[in-house]
């Protein structure tokens, strides 16, 4: 029902290999650069634009809630830090069901119920929340007995049971936003934080390319969007759905904006690379370690020059304190 009535970016990637890139990337749009410390263990520390902040001085209650403890990446703190009015982890949501086993990184549904509990509370105002799942998570968790579809002896057999389990508890969330009112004025973003890995295959398709579907029937006319997108460019395009006009800086572009460039940069290990439409690079900074071509007028060396461009852009705006400053206007630095 999602993908059918919804918006689906066939080509999304993902920032980096691990959660706390893609959090930083879907939060405060800020790419993983090589030499630079991590978000939450030092980079937080540098001036940066603060969505959350900025939706909650216009109005918005806005929320974190992750299926994982409180302490997992710091997420919570972050997104404290970031401007969320309310954060909260595994050890303030209640079990709601009687779970076959106890999953390491809690449960979907539990979490959806949580944050539209959260949602009623504040019914006098619009919301902005980003919740942070977990459940198709390895290792892969029993959840429910009518989910246990495929025996555990496989990486396959358990991710499409958890799956299955994840499915319905997103149903549960919507048929709940139905019911009290306030599906229609709702727009559902659904993305991966990062891949699982996959087959050993080890181009850049394969190590980031993740599921992003924005799902608002009453609002945008259901599509597919095939150029190619990132995770960095959801900071700029909820700004823009939201109408909301502060001073910001993003390294991404609106979604929806059909006329920009259209890149991703990716950051694999020490290594970083360029995702375009017509190939991909992966680069030490240094040097051109491949090229993975997608047509045949690829042009590996604008890419290259595009992506050292990029990554010292960031380097620099990061590692002197000079991201952010709201004294100026502009966005996209």
């Amino acid at each position: 029902m999602i993908l059918k009535n919804g918006i689906n970016f066939t080509n999304a990637y993902a920032a980096g290999q691990r959660s706390i890139f893609g959090f930083a990337a879907v939060m405060a749009s800020i790419p993983l650069v090589p030499g630079l410390p991590m978000f939450g263990y030092g980079l937080e520390m540098s001036s940066l634009s603060t969505m959350p902040k900025h939706f909650s001085q216009a109005g918005y209650y806005t929320f974190f809630a992750q299926t994982s403890h409180r302490d997992s990446y710091r997420l919570c703190a972050l997104a404290s830090y970031l401007g969320m009015q309310d954060s909260y982890g595994w050890e303030d949501i209640s079990q709601r069901l009687p779970y076959k086993q106890k999953a390491p990184f809690g449960y979907d549904y539990d979490a959806f119920e949580f944050a539209a509990d959260k949602i009623a509370q504040h019914s006098t105002q619009p919301f902005m929340g980003l919740i942070f799942t977990g459940i198709t998570h390895e290792p892969f968790t029993s959840t429910l007995p009518q989910f246990d579809k495929y025996p555990y002896d496989s990486w396959e057999h358990g991710f499409l049971n958890t799956l299955g389990f994840a499915d319905w508890s997103i149903g549960q969330l919507l048929e709940r936003a139905k019911k009290e009112g306030w599906f229609d004025n709702t727009i559902f973003i659904f993305v991966a934080d990062h891949t699982s890995g996959g087959p050993a295959e080890g181009s850049l398709k394969n190590h980031f390319q993740i599921p992003l579907v924005i799902y608002a029937p009453s609002r945008y006319r259901a599509q597919n969007i095939e150029y190619v997108v990132s995770q960095l460019d959801i900071v700029p395009t909820l700004y823009d759905m939201a109408g909301l006009n502060p001073v910001y800086t993003a390294f991404g572009r609106n979604l929806f904006d059909k006329d920009a460039p259209h890149f991703a940069m990716v950051a694999e290990g020490n290594n970083i690379g360029l995702i375009t439409a017509q190939g991909a690079i992966r680069h030490t900074g240094n040097k051109l370690l491949s090229v993975e071509p997608y047509t045949q007028n690829f042009d590996a060396q604008t890419a290259q020059d595009t992506l050292l461009a990029l990554n010292k852009t960031a380097y620099t705006l990061l590692k002197e304190n000079r991201w952010y400053n709201p004294v100026y206007s502009g966005v996209n630095p």
